[in-house]
């Protein structure tokens, strides 16, 4: 798109929900854009296999997810680079991690990333970028699906499937965009279909206790 204008647009997701890529060798729906929590700064995602001209050597079939930084040109005198790949282990700009490991896939044993997981979307200033991509499917046919949650928050305890006891404690954590304004805290024991409120507003501090947990089964 940039360099050598080989597709004419980088459409940009910004509706949460599933969706279909085809590989890079399709001359259509061959890469997303999402958006991140910081300005100049995008994630892509390809879907990439050891196939064709330039990618017979790629160690593996499935999703890449790359950070744009659209205040770089190349990767020469970086970091910050203008590409960033994320990859297992690889917790910063500055830690290399297993860069023959970056596929994403269903068979790959890699299907999410957000801020629960390492890695995280982290931005070039190693702060948090709010990327969340999960259901990565299996890799290795015409296309690939996944699922992206666009939001400007992102609960990072509880994850899902712990156990809690009633009358105890649980502090409650999450990451956002922006530290201003205050939060609307509350649980749903009925999957989502209704909700009941923990804390009305509380400060968007990222932390918040919630006592005396009711005694529900759910």
């Amino acid at each position: 798109y940039k360099y050598m204008e080989w597709i004419d647009d980088v459409p940009t997701l910004s509706q949460s929900g599933t969706y279909t890529i085809n590989s890079v060798w399709s001359s259509e729906n061959n890469i997303y854009r999402i958006p991140s929590w910081k300005n100049n700064e995008y994630y892509l995602v390809e879907y990439r296999k050891p196939f064709g001209i330039y990618d017979t050597t790629l160690p593996g079939y499935g999703l890449l997810i790359y950070r744009l930084n659209t205040a770089v040109d190349g990767n020469a005198d970086g970091p910050p680079d203008e590409l960033y790949i994320y990859r297992p282990m690889g917790t910063s700009n500055t830690v290399g991690g297993f860069i023959t490991m970056a596929n994403y896939s269903l068979d790959a044993g890699r299907t999410e990333i957000n801020e629960n997981t390492i890695p995280n979307g982290f931005m070039s200033n190693d702060l948090s970028g709010g990327l969340d991509i999960s259901d990565i499917g299996v890799s290795g046919g015409e296309t690939m699906t996944f699922h992206v949650n666009i939001s400007n928050v992102q609960v990072t305890f509880p994850k899902g499937g712990e156990s809690f006891f009633g009358s105890s404690s649980q502090t409650i954590t999450w990451k956002a965009k922006t530290q201003t304004g205050n939060v609307k805290i509350e649980y749903s024991t009925d999957n989502g279909q209704t909700w009941q409120v923990i804390v009305a507003t509380t400060s968007n501090d990222g932390s918040h206790v919630w006592s005396n947990l009711p005694m529900i089964d759910s």
